[in-house]
């Protein structure tokens, strides 16, 4: 087994007689890693390598493996079953609905008088702050908000570690109160057409509160002004029930594209 390795993560290629017949890309996610990409040769298949060299890789990992299965993927059974062989266990559920960015769109958030709503709930010393402007202190406070005080379930220090990520800096927002990180949406350009909606989160001290719509909103005021962006992707834990209600209510009348994902996870003393 051959090893590439770079600051965004590293690469394994088996060879069998220094003939190529499995490979592995990894993206480094502090302090573990998501497996990427796997493949192999279309003669090499069902003989065990794609099994020696996931196995490998969780040997050499420092903490952890994570991977992210798409349901629709023509080998999601194959890979399920490998990774549960290997002693996997799925970490999460969750689905990505896409939209058209468009009049129907933002008709349906003018009617739910989101710009009002946000305005509202930035009195008393709130504000809406793009990533690109916000202090260091909030940025740290961002990173680390599956640690601190946040209380955040989603961990978006991997997202705005890695540059591959694509995290938009100018349309991601924070909403900011008396120097405390409130709420925030992180948001992803994987092509220069399209946004995917990461992250919807808010504080533990503010869930009920509503206060996610500010940012969510001061978000959609930028993507509204760029015409070139014409597709919108918002990815949603299972587990999160009210980001999904809150969807459900803005995407109402729009037709949505689904997409259902499962991501599983492993650490050295899991591995069978």
């Amino acid at each position: 087994m051959k090893t590439a390795d770079s600051e965004a993560g590293k690469a394994f290629v088996l060879t069998d007689d220094d003939v190529p017949v499995a490979y592995a890309v990894l993206i480094r996610e502090n302090p573990g890693w998501i497996l990427k990409y796997i493949y192999t040769d279309k003669d090499k298949r069902q003989m065990g390598y794609a099994s020696y060299l996931i196995r490998e890789i969780i040997l050499r990992t420092e903490k952890y493996v994570r991977v992210h299965i798409v349901h629709s993927h023509p080998y999601y059974s194959a890979i399920a079953a490998c990774l549960d062989k290997l002693g996997f266990v799925v970490n999460d559920t969750s689905c990505v609905y896409s939209v058209t960015v468009g009049n129907s769109l933002w008709e349906r958030v003018d009617e739910l008088n989101l710009v009002r709503k946000k305005e509202f709930l930035l009195r008393g010393g709130a504000e809406c702050i793009p990533f690109c402007e916000m202090s260091d202190s909030i940025r740290e406070q961002l990173i680390n908000s599956s640690s601190n005080s946040f209380g955040n379930t989603l961990n978006p220090a991997p997202l705005m570690q890695n540059d591959a990520q694509n995290v938009d800096q100018e349309i991601s927002t924070v909403l900011v109160k008396n120097g405390e990180l409130r709420a925030y949406t992180l948001i992803t350009r994987p092509s220069c057409n399209s946004i995917s909606v990461e992250h919807i989160s808010e504080a533990q001290s503010e869930i009920g509160s509503g206060r996610i719509v500010a940012p969510l909103c001061a978000s959609f005021e930028v993507i509204r002004g760029r015409p070139e962006i014409t597709m919108m992707k918002l990815t949603i834990s299972d587990r999160n029930k009210r980001s999904y209600r809150f969807v459900m209510r803005m995407l109402e009348g729009q037709e949505i594209g689904l997409t259902k994902n499962t991501s599983f996870i492993i650490t050295k003393e899991m591995l069978k």
